[in-house]
């Protein structure tokens, strides 16, 4: 297995550990799915699971040698500044995680071209309709909760009974 020093990078980054907890503490009350480490290796495993079954030419990604490092730190950074919106409102988590998520991606050694693309993806995860990394964040943000076991799902606003997300094996 290929280690992925980059993202080993982020998750040891003691700014990057401090914005999980900071999630954690805004929602250790929180009955819904929670914004946690939990969710985030969800979410990139399921991204790359999803790359590893589409289409090349169906994704628009650029043939990279290291996709799956730049889809695990978009997943992995996807929702860290969730506290965030949190804290005010008005702010959209996604929005605030990219911002919060360049000078981790910069220190962990990413260049440019693909901070760019991590960040559009960040940026997007919660809109449909986009291409490329954007299209597999948002697919894989949505396929990794556990909707088919919530106990809340009756009282869940995300989706509405007839849109749930399928469930995949």
């Amino acid at each position: 297995m290929v280690r992925m020093e980059r993202i080993e990078k982020i998750l040891s980054d003691p700014i990057y550990q401090e914005y999980c907890a900071q999630n954690t503490k805004w929602e250790q009350t929180r009955v819904f799915c929670k914004h946690d480490m939990e969710h985030f290796w969800q979410t990139a495993r399921v991204a790359y699971i999803l790359y590893l079954e589409s289409k090349d030419d169906d994704l628009s990604l650029p043939h990279l040698d290291n996709i799956k490092e730049l889809l695990y730190a978009a997943a992995l950074l996807h929702d860290i500044g969730r506290f965030k919106e949190y804290e005010y409102p008005t702010l959209d988590h996604a929005a605030e995680s990219a911002v919060l998520a360049r000078p981790l991606l910069l220190a962990a050694g990413f260049p440019a071209g693909e901070i760019n693309l991590i960040l559009e993806a960040i940026k997007n995860h919660r809109e449909q309709g986009h291409a490329g990394l954007s299209r597999l964040l948002y697919q894989a943000d949505k396929e990794s909760r556990p909707c088919s076991t919530c106990p809340v799902l009756d009282r869940c606003k995300k989706f509405d009974r007839e849109k749930r997300p399928e469930v995949r094996y």
